[in-house]
């Protein structure tokens, strides 16, 4: 009985331990319930107060989760202010993922993101840049490892206000990752703004190292960029491929990179008057951020103008361009640029042919990134025709003018034909912090002569118009600049000049005059030995100032004339078809006049003086008007005729008389007028009055004689002696030196160079 007792009491105590272990259960399914069902409610509330935390702010920051389970979370509306509207996220994850702090992937709809972007660049979110942090500046490792294998953007919206306007990108964007480091990537952006709008699409495969893919590139721009540029109907198109492997970078372009430009204008300074076309290809694009770099480009440029300035006017074509870029191990950049056909013009000035540009690091600065460039070009030539100069070839370098000096830049220039006869040359240096420089220049002197070197052979321009120029030129110039402006003088020296142009003769002319940027000073002085257009002008001495428009200022004019004088004075236009002089006359010789006459034995004493107007149009010189009169002191004139005229005036009574009375006439009044082509036959018309003491008794008479003749029969002045002026020797060697040696230079082409004054390289 007592056994059976204990039995009983131990089953209900069993069963009791059941019931609780069933209860226990019940209640931690039903825990489990709830925590399930509460768990999308309780995970939305720890990411918004997350959000709300990082942000700082309570307001306008939501969230809305609409699914949260094992291996899916999902968003809807995610909200930051006005800063960042997300309309759906779903992101996916198994537990061994999350263990390794990544995700199976993540999607993303329909985001809008909106910020600023500064006129310095820097661009902020608002809200969103609290909650993003600070980007980490830790150095990469090489790989790239995504927090999700799969990222995909799609209708992605970010909106930046700038000083231009509002800005505008959408993203679209599929990439993934197979295993670790590994990405394929497509990626299209769209950029729109008002004065720009630009298509990308991105695709490549690789890893932080090695990449292989290719970009597709359209742009268009147009609009006002500021106060001063202006650019219309701009279109890029690139579509280039790429490989990157062991972190050298290999590009190609089976296509042309094209850009056109239809209107391009910078206020004031610079505009395109016709649309520019540009094609770029890549023969090979090599860049090593470790070892050596090289980049192969050609190209071509259609036919392209633009105006500069004012009105400088600068075209060419340019079909074949080879663009070369090299970066050394060491970091040293060096490169070129040759344009081997083609040709750019500025149509007013020169044209160029055959550039080619180098640059190589410098070996005159202690810098280590100082860079030397060094300019030929092949060909400068005249595009007007007829040309006005001789082609010519051009070598420049540039390079940093030392450490010392700042920012400054050396700079020299040489000018030479071909067979280096005419060489001229310009050095100096410029501070681009300053803006300023100066430079000087140098023309060793240049001496040509029929069957040498001639002087239409460097001006061709002459060609015609000049023969038989002898002589010799030389020349040299200081100029500087500064922010406000440029300033130079050019000293140019003729030496023993001899030609025969448009229908002047001039023999010995020596000259060494300034030219400044406003014309010249005045002052400058020429002298010639001789000058003869019909006229026999001999020792002329002229101070003259040269205008900016071209018009010559004759401060005077003085040339011995028939052993008198002759000067003038006035403005004068040497491009003007019409043109005119008036000389006044001094001290005349009658008797040199009375050459005009065509009379054997006729001779005189006394002077005149009066007034010798000259026109000139085209190339034919004429005298109109010019009026000599007899000084006070009257003179005489005595006729000793030979036999035949004699037997003319027995022939003659009239002529017979007039030569009975100039036998010996003493004339008290005299007048003398000339009119007709001074190279031609001209009218001299003569008003004598006086008596011939043998004559009626000395009766007084007075008679007009007009006779025909050419003034280049006047007693020639070829055996005078030709005194070059003192003014002239002083200023040629203030130009030379004082060992400047001025008699007459042998015909060759001099070989001692100039004075140590004169500028060097």
């Amino acid at each position: 009985m007592e056994g059976g007792h204990s039995s009983e009491r131990r089953r209900p105590r069993r069963r009791t331990h059941l019931i609780l272990l069933a209860v226990g259960v019940l209640i931690i399914v039903a825990l489990l319930a709830v925590v399930i069902s509460f768990r999308v409610p309780i995970a939305e509330s720890l990411l918004l107060g997350e959000l709300q935390r990082r942000s700082g702010q309570t307001e306008g920051v939501a969230v809305s989760v609409t699914r949260f389970d094992r291996d899916h979370l999902a968003l809807r509306a995610l909200q930051i202010g006005d800063d960042l509207l997300i309309a759906r996220l779903d992101a996916r994850y198994s537990p061994t993922g999350l263990f390794a702090s990544r995700l199976d992937s993540i999607e993303v709809s329909g985001m809008r993101l909106r910020g600023s972007l500064d006129a310095s660049g820097n661009i902020s979110f608002g809200l969103l840049d609290a909650i993003l942090g600070t980007p980490s500046s830790e150095p990469s490792s090489g790989s790239i490892a995504l927090p999700t294998a799969l990222l995909e953007l799609d209708d992605a919206r970010i909106e930046l206000s700038t000083p231009e306007g509002p800005l505008v990108i959408t993203v679209d964007s599929h990439v993934s990752q197979q295993s670790r480091g590994q990405l394929g990537t497509e990626v299209e952006v769209t950029l729109e703004h008002r004065l720009a709008t630009l298509k990308a699409r991105l695709d490549a495969n690789g890893d932080g190292r090695d990449w292989a893919g290719s970009i597709s590139l359209d742009a268009v721009l147009s609009g006002n960029f500021g106060t001063s540029l202006r650019i219309g109907d701009a279109v890029l198109s690139a579509h280039p491929t790429f490989t990157i492997a062991a972190g050298q970078t290999t590009v190609h372009t089976d296509e042309c990179v094209k850009l056109h430009i239809g209107q391009f204008e910078i206020f004031d300074r610079l505009r395109m008057t016709r649309p520019f076309e540009l094609c770029i290809r890549s023969e090979s694009i090599s860049i090593d951020t470790q070892d050596a770099s090289v980049v192969h480009l050609i190209g071509s440029v259609e036919p392209f103008s633009f105006v500069v300035g004012d009105g400088l006017q600068v075209h060419g074509k340019l079909p074949a361009m080879n663009i070369e870029g090299r970066r050394s191990e060491d970091g040293q950049l060096s490169g070129s640029l040759e344009i081997s056909r083609g040709t750019v013009e500025l149509p007013s000035l020169v044209g160029a042919r055959g550039i080619r540009l180098e640059a190589r690091p410098s070996t005159h600065s202690a810098s280590s990134d100082a860079t030397q460039l060094e300019l030929w070009i092949d060909t400068l030539y005249d595009p007007q025709k007829p040309a006005r100069f001789s082609e010519l070839g051009l070598h420049a370098t540039l390079r940093d003018a030392g450490a010392s000096s700042g920012d400054a830049v050396r700079f020299d220039v040489e000018v030479a034909d071909a067979k280096r006869e005419l060489v001229i040359q310009i050095s100096g240096d410029h501070e681009e912090s300053l803006g300023k420089g100066n430079a000087l220049l140098k023309m060793q002197p240049f001496t040509f002569c029929p069957g040498g070197n001639e002087l239409t052979s460097i001006l061709p321009i002459l060609r015609g118009t000049v023969t038989g120029a002898q002589g010799s030129i030389a020349t040299k110039g200081r100029f500087s600049w500064n922010s406000e402006g440029a300033s130079g003088q050019v000293d140019v020296a003729l030496s023993d000049l001899k030609a025969t142009a448009m229908g002047f003769e001039i023999e010995h002319l020596f000259a060494a005059v300034s030219l400044l940027e406003s014309g010249s000073p005045p002052g400058q002085m020429l002298s010639i030995g001789r000058i003869g257009f019909g006229l026999e002008l001999t020792n002329g001495e002229i101070l003259f100032q040269l205008l900016p428009t071209g018009e010559i200022i004759l401060e005077s004019a003085v040339w011995m004339f028939a052993g008198g004088e002759l000067s003038t004075a006035g403005r004068l236009d040497p491009y003007a078809e019409l043109q005119s002089l008036i000389f006044d006359a001094r001290n005349v010789d009658l008797g040199s006049l009375l050459e005009l006459v065509a009379l054997d034995g006729l001779s005189g004493s006394g002077t005149l003086d009066g007034r010798l107007p000259l026109y000139r149009n085209g190339d034919r010189i004429e005298i109109r008007d010019a009026e000599l009169h007899a000084a006070p002191e009257g003179g005489e004139i005595q006729y000793r005729p030979d036999p035949s005229a004699a037997s003319v005036g027995a022939a003659d009574d009239q002529f017979g008389t007039l030569l009975q009375i100039l036998e010996d006439f003493h004339y008290t009044e005299m007048s003398l007028s000339i009119n007709g082509d001074a190279a031609a036959e001209v009218v001299v018309a003569i008003h004598l009055e006086g008596s011939n003491p043998g004559y009626l008794g000395g009766q007084a008479v007075d008679f007009n004689l007009s006779v025909e003749s050419r003034l280049s029969d006047l007693i020639s002045q070829e055996g005078a002696v030709y005194q070059i002026p003192y003014t002239i020797e002083e200023r040629f060697r203030a130009f030379f030196g004082p060992e400047v040696n001025l008699p007459p230079r042998p015909c060759v082409h001099p070989s001692e160079p100039m004075d140590d004054s004169s500028p060097q390289r």
